[in-house]
């Protein structure tokens, strides 16, 4: 929760920023990541099986939303960083 750049809307998330949940906005409990398409994934605990839940499901759970500066293009360098394919379920 403590790097990157804030965002401020759920209309300005991209894909990769990390929606934290759960705790306080300081010390959150939990954290997802938004995969585009409305849609987030994250393991419910520990040993769970990963799961892709819409964006909807976190609305009113969300503290604060992040950018990590590897999915901040004004930060990234080509050819750097993850990148991220997911198939979503038709």
């Amino acid at each position: 929760v403590n790097i990157g750049s804030k965002v401020k809307s759920v209309k300005d998330l991209r894909p990769g920023d990390l929606l934290f949940s759960g705790g306080s906005a300081s010390a959150p409990e939990h954290v997802a990541m938004y995969i585009g398409s409305s849609q987030a994934i994250d393991a419910p605990h520990t040993g769970a099986t990963v799961r892709i839940k819409p964006l909807s499901y976190w609305t009113s759970q969300i503290l604060v939303m992040k950018r990590p500066p590897y999915t901040d293009p004004a930060t990234s360098q080509p050819g750097h960083g993850p990148t991220f394919t997911v198939d979503l379920p038709a």
